[in-house]
């Protein structure tokens, strides 16, 4: 008989990982469930790039240069 210890070892961590979690979830797991809603979904995507191209989000304390005023998908689709 052959056990798969690898499959076997990652599955007790898990176990171990989720009987410690509790409580909130943190904010990195958060962002990342976000992220991964948000870029598993062409439309999701583009409404996002769309609301990240407005000029009202950027502000002249932000260290980062304005997003560009047409997407690369906008661009794309023209060429």
């Amino acid at each position: 008989m052959r056990i798969d210890i690898p499959e076997v070892l990652v599955h007790l961590r898990s176990r171990v990982v989720d009987a410690q979690r509790g409580g909130a979830p943190k904010p990195e797991a958060v962002a990342m469930k976000a992220a991964a809603w948000t870029l598993s979904d062409a439309r999701r995507l583009g409404v996002a790039e769309r609301g990240l191209g407005s000029r009202a989000l950027w502000t002249d304390t932000r260290d980062l240069p304005a997003p560009p005023r047409e997407s690369f998908r906008a661009w794309w689709r023209k060429r």
